[in-house]
């Protein structure tokens, strides 16, 4: 279990490398997610408002996370449709005439 969790998290680590690079949030789209997303999340909850300055790096953070998955996504639709896997119908006796 120990080596799978390795390699899942090395997997991660060359996806996020590969792909966080290509990624670029600007203030404005910063600025848009504050006030269309957290202020109302807040406000429902009964939270006060927290300055935009105060939460912009976690919400820069946040769109990044949200675009490499998008991008990941993406890449492996990508790698998934030029590919040409075919299975072998199942038969009765598992394991039976394996070629």
């Amino acid at each position: 279990m120990k080596q799978q969790v390795a390699a899942q998290i090395e997997l991660m680590r060359l996806v996020d490398e590969r792909l966080r690079p290509n990624v670029k949030i600007d203030s404005s789209t910063i600025e848009s997610y504050y006030n269309q997303e957290l202020l109302p999340q807040l406000r429902q909850s009964g939270a006060g408002d927290v300055p935009l300055a105060d939460v912009t790096t976690k919400i820069k953070e946040l769109l990044t996370q949200q675009k490499v998955n998008e991008l990941l996504l993406a890449w492996l639709h990508n790698l998934r449709s030029g590919s040409d896997i075919r299975t072998e119908p199942e038969t009765a006796g598992a394991g039976e005439n394996l070629r």
